[in-house]
């Protein structure tokens, strides 16, 4: 029976962690995302989002972290940058208009990829009735 209290405080100690760290992603994110999304981003404010893109992305399956970082070498005029960003999301999320439009904003200079996401964008565009 004592084993027993051993194995469920235990597992409420990872818990109750495990919720800590996505409340502090979310803060992180949040953060980030205002940064990103300011009329123009200072040197300074690009390295400190991309610290809390990092910290963010920590156990984050979710690929809005790698979509900020892409909208952050955006920012900063890294279009390379931003396409090793985005390619695996789009790869990954084939259907994620949001990382196509990403991606194609970051094709200026490289005709092929940039085809290649206005050919996606053009697939998935909303029909309108």
């Amino acid at each position: 029976m004592r084993s027993l209290r051993i194995v469920a405080a235990a597992l409420a100690v990872v818990v109750c962690a495990w919720f800590g760290l996505g409340i502090r992603q979310a803060h992180d994110l949040a953060a980030a995302t205002a940064i990103i999304n300011a009329d123009t981003v200072s040197s300074a404010q690009a390295a400190h989002a991309s610290s809390l893109l990092h910290a963010a992305g920590t156990l984050n399956p979710d690929r809005t972290v790698d979509i900020l970082r892409g909208d952050l070498a955006l920012d900063v005029n890294d279009l390379a940058g931003a396409r090793r960003a985005l390619l695996p999301v789009v790869k990954a999320e084939p259907e994620n208009l949001v990382a196509w439009f990403a991606l194609a904003q970051a094709s200026t200079d490289d005709p092929r990829t940039a085809a290649m996401a206005y050919s996606a964008l053009a697939r998935l565009r909303p029909k309108v009735k």
